[in-house]
């Protein structure tokens, strides 16, 4: 390989890099914002998370699962 390709190579990997914490954060961000919103006082806004969680997807699933089997 040589040191262009290695260059080229090294700012492809960097790019995927950012672009993959970018979208783990976007994740993270939608599982807060869904786990708020399933502990809010408000009935419709309980209902419309819990609706809405399968948007969200798979990294939910944990953390709902904490949060379903509170007493509160």
């Amino acid at each position: 390989m040589s040191i262009s390709n290695l260059k080229e190579t090294s700012l492809a990997a960097g790019a995927v890099a950012v672009t993959a914490g970018t979208a783990g954060a976007a994740k993270k961000k939608a599982v807060d914002e869904l786990i708020a919103n399933v502990k809010d006082k408000s009935d419709k806004v309980r209902a419309g998370a819990l609706l809405g969680a399968g948007e969200v997807g798979a990294p939910a699933v944990k953390p709902l699962a904490k949060v379903m089997g509170d007493k509160d």
